[in-house]
């Protein structure tokens, strides 16, 4: 009887790790996003998209902020990445009191960008003059009240984020424990 509740212990298991998948995460990266300043002239910051392919989409468009220490860094240049092949537009960049708004929008209809983008995208490189020695992050803030994000297939607000396990996950594991439980309740 050992035996058997072992080998069906395994067999969940088993197809518990299986098939076990998380969802695509779609995610803004900073890089670098935390820096010392100390003994550096300048820095680049490329801010980016990735797991574009996993979720089946991409990158049209974006508006949002870069947020930045503005007693340690200040902005020298923003250098707009293409989204579609073509020289970008570049629509808009704002820099005041360590906040950099940024935006930038593809003409192309959504076929051509899936065409031509892979898992990531490149939005911009910003160029920040060093103005004294420290360390400092850069993030992304999106304002909740006005419609700031990065826009992906059908004009939508890509949903940025962490991966997290699919229900089907969290089934097996609940059919595993349940199994198991029916099991040791039947021998006792």
């Amino acid at each position: 009887m050992k035996k058997r509740i072992f080998l069906s212990s395994m067999l969940m298991l088993g197809i518990l790790l299986f098939g076990m998948r998380t969802a695509s995460a779609i995610a803004l990266e900073i890089s670098p996003s935390s820096f010392d300043t100390t003994g550096l002239a300048s820095v680049d910051v490329t801010v980016s998209v990735t797991g574009l392919t996993a979720a089946n989409e991409i990158v049209s468009g974006y508006d949002f902020d870069i947020l930045y220490d503005d007693a340690l860094l200040s902005v020298a240049s923003v250098v707009f990445a293409s989204l579609d092949g073509w020289p970008s537009w570049g629509l808009d960049f704002d820099d005041t009191f360590g906040t950099l708004s940024v935006s930038d929008l593809s003409l192309d209809d959504d076929m051509t960008l899936d065409a031509f983008q892979g898992d990531s995208v490149d939005l911009f490189t910003i160029s920040f003059g060093v103005l004294g020695d420290g360390i400092t992050d850069i993030v992304a803030a999106f304002d909740a009240s006005i419609p700031t994000c990065v826009v992906g297939k059908n004009a939508e607000c890509l949903n940025l984020g962490a991966s997290v396990p699919e229900p089907s996950i969290i089934a097996l594991l609940g059919l595993g424990l349940a199994a198991m439980g029916f099991v040791r309740r039947r021998k006792a």
